[in-house]
């Protein structure tokens, strides 16, 4: 794992006693997902290999990769924000995301339901659906048949791609992080 704080990077397993702070931007470099468990908020997000994100209060930046997010009811609005200008609103939700080297990303709805915003128009994405978003001029595409969903965009196994079984690093514990 890599930590970013303040422009400098260290190489380091983040145990779960290590505060995370606002700005902190963190990199799986593992070849295993990586589980980060924010107990004090209730939320969780797993890393898949190469995934890298921003914490900030009320917002997660990912940069690359996929991602898992779990989170329990929040109090106001939590965001994830992409790359291509798009920001997903969420409120105890369950879903995951990749973004592809192309420049799309796919959201899969695992529980809950968010809402995708993209130059100002909010689309709602609910169980079981799946989102795909291109760049910030097209349209997102609501799949409602996860088969549907055209191929190569979704690792064949997601479960295994985000670590949703045991072969997964977890980091969890106390964590008071600040963010």
């Amino acid at each position: 794992m890599v930590l970013d704080r303040t422009g400098k990077r260290s190489e380091l397993s983040l145990p779960p006693e290590y505060s995370l702070y606002d700005s902190d931007i963190i990199e799986n470099t593992g070849k295993k997902p990586a589980i980060v468990h924010e107990i004090k908020k209730g939320h969780k997000f797993t890393l898949a290999p190469s995934a890298r994100v921003k914490l900030n209060d009320q917002m997660l930046t990912l940069y690359q990769g996929g991602t898992r997010f779990e989170f329990k009811k929040v109090h106001g609005e939590f965001k994830v924000v992409l790359p291509n200008s798009v920001s997903l609103g969420i409120r105890g939700t369950d879903f995951v995301v990749v973004l592809n080297p192309d420049g799309q990303s796919v959201v899969k709805m695992l529980e809950g339901e968010i809402i995708i915003t993209q130059e100002g128009k909010g689309t709602p994405l609910k169980t079981p659906e799946s989102a795909l978003i291109g760049p910030a001029s097209a349209p997102v595409k609501i799949f409602t048949d996860p088969d549907k969903l055209p191929a190569g965009l979704l690792p064949e196994s997601v479960s295994d791609f985000l670590g949703l079984g045991s072969d997964s690093k977890t980091m969890e514990g106390t964590r008071q992080s600040h963010y």
